[in-house]
Order: C-alpha cells, then sequence, then structure tokens
C-alpha cells in the first residue's frame, strides 16, 4: 500500500490516517494493525511515538493541518464576495466533520482538553478571522474574534452532541441540506 522511499515514520502515521478514516471506533485501531498496513514492526511504532494515543493524536492533526491548507488555498482563491467565501469555508468545515467523524471528535476533544496556538481548532479560528475581517470591517477586532468563536463552538457543539440535538431540535448534522441551512442560520445575523 505505501511506497519504498517513504520514512518509516511517515508510513506509520500515513497508516493510522488511513485506518481512521475507514475505522468508525478509534479505539479498534491497534499498533498492530498500524504496523502492518505500514509494513513496520510495532517496536518501531513504540520507539517513535511512545503510545497508541500519541501516534492517533499526531495522525489527526496531520490529517486536519492538510485539510485546512487546502481549504485555505481553495477559500482564498475564490472570486466570490467575502461572505460567500466565508459560507462556503464554514460549510467545508462541516461537511469535513460530518464525512469524518471519528477523526473530527479526537481533534475536538484533544483541542478542547489541550487547547494551544498551534491546535486544530484555533488554525480554523485564524482562517474565518481573516475572512470576517473582509465581510464585517466596521467591526473592532474582539468583536471579529468573538464571532469566530461563536461560529466554530456551535459547529463543535452541533457535531459533537449532533443525536442529543436530533431530538431536540430536529435538526439532522448528517443531512447536507439541514447542515447547510443551519450554517446559513448561523451566519445570517454577519449580514
Amino acid at each position: 500500500m505505501y511506497t519504498q522511499g517513504i520514512e518509516p515514520r511517515e508510513r506509520i502515521i500515513n497508516a493510522t490516517i488511513a485506518l481512521l478514516q475507514e475505522e468508525k471506533d478509534a479505539e479498534k485501531i491497534t499498533t498492530r494493525r498500524v504496523a502492518t498496513m505500514a509494513s513496520e514492526g510495532v517496536g518501531l511504532i513504540n520507539y517513535h511515538f511512545q503510545t497508541k494515543d500519541k501516534l492517533i493524536a499526531l495522525a489527526v492533526k496531520n490529517l486536519i493541518d492538510k485539510t485546512i491548507e487546502e481549504s485555505q488555498k481553495k477559500h482564498s482563491s475564490l472570486t466570490v464576495d467575502p461572505m460567500t467565501k466565508l459560507r462556503q469555508s464554514v460549510k467545508f468545515t462541516a461537511n469535513f466533520l460530518a464525512a469524518n467523524p471519528t477523526v473530527s471528535r479526537i481533534s475536538i476533544m484533544n483541542d478542547l482538553s489541550n487547547p494551544g496556538h498551534e491546535d486544530n481548532s484555533f488554525h480554523v479560528a485564524e482562517g474565518y478571522l481573516r475572512m470576517l475581517r473582509e465581510v464585517a470591517s466596521d467591526k473592532n477586532e474582539n468583536d471579529l474574534k468573538l464571532e469566530v468563536i461563536r461560529i466554530i463552538s456551535a459547529i463543535q457543539v452541533i457535531f459533537l452532541r449532533a443525536s442529543v440535538l436530533k431530538d431536540f431540535m430536529g435538526l439532522d448534522f448528517y443531512d447536507d441540506s439541514q447542515r447547510d441551512e443551519m450554517i446559513d442560520k448561523l451566519l445570517d445575523p454577519l449580514v
């Protein structure tokens, strides 16, 4: 599955990402499965990453970093008005969460448990803030940051509590049209 010439550490991370994308339950991912998929020994995994949890956290961070980078490139080159650009970016994030629930849950929970300027939520916030400055250039910086926190927090809570909110509100986060409508309602106050 993985080509020669890629460093063992990178093969291990790539194998972990592949398993995370196909497995609904991260607990079912074992170092033995990762080692087999990466064509490496379990000892090498332990040497490079010490624990399965550290490996999974790093793999999730790498995957989401790449996704954020792709999203920012895509949305920065769009020739649409700033609000449309922001809407598309937020919808991209929500679509990623819905399509990658295992990875997304790990990422969000990790960011909430170990917040920092290098976590995935912070990188998403920086991207939204850049776009929001164009949308609402008349607002001060702290008000814009508060809006970013409101947007990210709402999406994370709705994702993490999707089954409860489906019962409570009738909102199915995993239905594309309902998710898009929810994001539009979330962003409408900015217009």
